[in-house]
């Protein structure tokens, strides 16, 4: 058991040091690096568990290290309130059932985000009351 322990963290460190990277490079996408690459070798369910608390604390990171910390707490308070409560549904969903589903579900969120990347595919940026418009990416 303690071989196993010491390659799962040889495993680990670096993947997260990776994920870290580019995260740090493009200011998103550390659980979508780290998870599935962890996800490989070991279950799902363990990979969702070892990259929770790294990935809480690069979000957290995110916002301190905000110029006003108090409008990017506002800014991005309903992402912050689905986080939490995603992470506490997930979480006993991901108690309760087979992992063989999420690999799929995994692989095909990682396809999906790949693929509107490539395509430069983005959601409505300002939506009002009757109409979203998505503004021109020179202005963002």
């Amino acid at each position: 058991m303690a071989d196993f322990n010491l390659w799962l963290l040889l495993l680990v460190v670096p993947v997260m040091a990776l994920a870290g990277w580019i995260h740090g490079a493009l200011g998103l996408g550390f659980p979508m690096v780290a998870t599935p690459l962890i996800a490989v070798f070991v279950d799902v369910k363990i990979a969702i568990l070892l990259t929770l608390l790294p990935t809480a604390t690069v979000n957290v990171a995110s916002v301190v290290s905000a110029k006003n910390v108090k409008t990017a707490f506002v800014k991005y308070q309903s992402l912050i309130l689905g986080t939490l409560v995603g992470g506490v549904i997930g979480s006993m969903i991901l108690a309760r059932t087979e992992p063989e589903p999420f690999r799929l579900l995994l692989a095909g969120l990682i396809m999906l985000f790949l693929v509107t990347n490539h395509f430069n595919l983005r959601l409505p940026a300002e939506c009002h009351s009757t109409s979203c418009s998505v503004p021109d990416r020179r202005e963002r």
